[in-house]
Formats: structure tokens, sequence, C-alpha cells
């Protein structure tokens, strides 16, 4: 046997012990269409699936572009209805806080002032706040100690004329420097020491808020002051029971509406219903709008008082200040820089349990302290989160800024 054919055998040999198929060197090699080697080195897509892939990534577009269009729509919706709820709120902050007859004739820029002060709280509060759906306003925790300093430097001022300068500065530099105070509070994560209050000392402070609300609210119907229990006796006249009669209807109204209703819209409707029911019987009463506010039904104040929106900051005359007034009032906002601070962690601490979900309490607080500051140098008053809003807003899934800036927007205007 010659060289050449053993060397053949050979390797025939070896490649049958190595598991390798005998193949002829002159045979042309054929790919599979699912062989590794030819998927690796030519990706194949059938046109089909390629066409049914492109349709499903324009329908998600598509989709896409109307969910972000849908969320827009509900974040108008929802900040409408915030401020539906809030603004007619805040007139009646501004008549409680501005309650003595001294400030009567300036009620309506006040009102403006409110309504000014709640549009810097949302704004930092929109922006600054770890919740997106935040609602941050004027709020009722500091109107109790707002109203007692007013009415304490009216009672003490000595010229009149000086009454309303002395009161706008001083309420303005108690709540930047509470600002300052609740700022500092989170800042050194001081916040954990509200565990500390009894929970008698937490239920008698908010059921006093509820009662001087109701005390502030039934004064207002009738036009006069009640700050002691002696005070209520003069709802028992014939005239007065007339103005009381349809508030307290409508105040237990809106409360079964809140508690009953299933639609988000029932609490919003019902509020702007109630002014719309007051003119319908107006109407059909035959009296004209002068004869309501003659016989009291209506503010003899106009809204509209033919002034520029800045002329509320013309009303800060500072050569008018009685200066040794401001010192007097520091009890006071000592307990009203206590209370708010005490009653913003409250606030957090049911909006946390609402969510279901952890949050910083102390970031929170740095939060409110700053649209304090924001609101005291520019002549405001104190506010916090409204809870209540926030946690509605937090149910409706919006989940977006857009609702604050609806809501400050609609204040603004």
């Amino acid at each position: 046997m010659s060289s050449t054919s053993r060397n053949s055998n050979m390797t025939t040999e070896q490649n049958q012990r190595n598991g390798r198929p005998r193949s002829s060197s002159t045979a042309p090699q054929r790919l599979s269409l699912r062989s590794p080697s030819f998927r690796a080195s030519r990706p194949f897509r059938a046109p089909s699936l390629a066409r049914h892939q492109s349709s499903e990534v324009e329908e998600s577009f598509h989709e896409e572009e109307r969910s972000t269009l849908s969320r827009g729509i509900e974040s108008l919706t929802y900040g409408l209805v915030n401020s539906i709820l809030t603004i007619p709120a805040l007139y009646g902050y501004a008549a409680i806080i501005f309650k003595d007859g001294a400030y009567q004739d300036d009620l309506a820029p006040l009102a403006k002032l409110v309504l000014f002060s709640s549009v810097v709280h949302q704004v930092v509060f929109s922006f600054k706040s770890s919740l997106p759906f935040a609602i941050g306003q004027v709020q009722d925790a500091g109107l109790i100690f707002l109203s007692s300093m007013a009415t304490s430097i009216a009672s003490n001022c000595d010229k009149t004329e000086n009454i309303l300068p002395t009161t706008l500065v001083t309420l303005s530099i108690s709540t930047a420097l509470l600002g300052v105070a609740v700022y500092l509070v989170g800042k050194f994560q001081l916040a954990t020491l509200v565990s500390y209050l009894p929970m008698p000392v937490v239920g008698g402070y908010l059921a006093f808020i509820g009662y001087f609300c109701l005390q502030a609210g039934i004064g207002l119907t009738i036009g006069a002051e009640i700050t002691t229990l002696n005070d209520w006796a003069k709802i028992a006249t014939l005239d007065n029971l007339l103005f009381v009669a349809p508030a307290l209807l409508g105040g237990v109204a809106l409360a079964i509406v809140e508690k009953k209703a299933g639609s988000w819209l029932a609490l919003p409707g019902a509020i702007v219903s109630l002014p719309i029911v007051f003119y319908i019987v107006l109407l059909f009463s035959g009296k004209s709008m002068d004869d309501a506010r003659e016989e009291g039904w209506m503010s003899s104040i106009e809204t509209e008082d033919g002034q520029p929106f800045w002329y509320v900051w013309q009303m800060f005359e500072l050569s008018k200040v009685e200066w040794e007034q401001i010192p007097n009032q520091f009890v006071t906002w000592l307990s009203m820089t206590f209370v708010v601070s005490f009653s913003s962690c409250l606030d957090v601490v049911a909006i946390e349990m609402d969510m279901g979900k952890e949050l910083d309490i102390n970031h929170e607080l740095k939060t409110v302290g700053l649209s304090n500051m924001i609101s005291g140098v520019s002549g405001g008053y104190t506010g916090s989160y409204i809870f209540s809003q926030t946690i509605f807003t937090y149910r409706t899934k919006t989940n977006s800024r857009l609702v604050g800036l609806v809501v400050f927007v609609s204040e603004f205007l």
C-alpha cells in the first residue's frame, strides 16, 4: 500500500474516532435556515412580523399621547375643583382675621391680601414639596392667633389711623418669624418631638379650632362679634335667627354631601349651588341686590374697590406703625408658632397614613417654613398643608403639579 493511501485511511479513521462525519473536500457545504450559524451570521425578520411590530409601536405612541392629554385634562379639572373649595374659604378667613369693626371699611383689599398669601403658599408647595399633588393654603390653625393679634392691636393703638398699618406689619413679621422657626424645626429634625404630646391635648386643640370657626361663622352671619359664651344670646332674636337658619342648613347640607356622596364632583357642585340657590330665591322674592345689602343678606362692602391689585401693599404705611405694639404680641406669636408646627406635623402624618407610604416629615416642615417666610415677607399670613384636599387630589391619581398650578392661577386672577 502506498504512503498516500495509508495516510488517507489513517485520516478517515481518526475523524471517525473524533465523531466527525466523513466529508469530501469537493462537496459544497449547505446552511439550513434553522442552523445556528445562519441565524448568527444573518438575522432574519419576516416582513409580516415587522409590519405587526411597527403597528404596535405606532399604537403605543398614540396611546401614550392620548394618555398624556387625558392626564392633563384631569389635572386641570381637579385643579378647578380645588379652587372652588379654597377660594370661598379664604374670603371667610379674611373676615375672621379682621373681624374687629376697625377693619370693616378695608375688608375687600384685606381679602385680596389673604388670597395673594395663599398664592404664595401654593407656589412653594407645588415646587418644593415631595408631593407633586400637595395643596398648601392659608390655614385655619393660625387664624385664632392672627385674629387675636389684630383685635388686640385695634384695642390698644393710640390713633385710629395707625391701627391698620400696625396690624399689617405685625402680622407679616409674625408670619415670617414663624416660618423661620418651623424651618429650623425641620432643619434640625425635631419633628419627632410632636410624638410626646398627650392625645387629650391634641384632641382639645382640634376641638377648639372647630369651635372657633363655628363661633366666627355665626358671628359673621349675624354681623356681630361672638367671643364669649354670653355672646351666643345675640342670636336669640327673630331677625338673627332668619340669618342663622340658612347658614346652618347650608353647613349641614355640605357635611352630608361630603360624607354620603360617592362622586368627587358632589361637594364642589354643592358649594357652587348654594349661592345659585340664594340668587334664585332673591330673584323670585322681587328684591334687588341693593335691598339684600340693606337688609344684611349681603356684605355692604363692594368686592371691587376700584383699586389696582398692588394697592394692598400701599396700606403698609411704616410711618404710622406703632412699633411698641409688636412686642406685646410675643406670647401670642409663640403659641401660634407651636400650634402651626404641631398641626403641620399632624397634616403630614394624616397624608402619610392615607398614602400608606412613609414621608420625610422634617423635609415637609422645611417646605412649610419656607412658604411662611416668603408669605410673611410679601405681607401675607400663615399657612400649611390642607391635608383633606391633598388627600383628595392624591386619590384622583393625577400625581401632577399642574393641579397646584391651576389653583394658584385661579386665586391670583
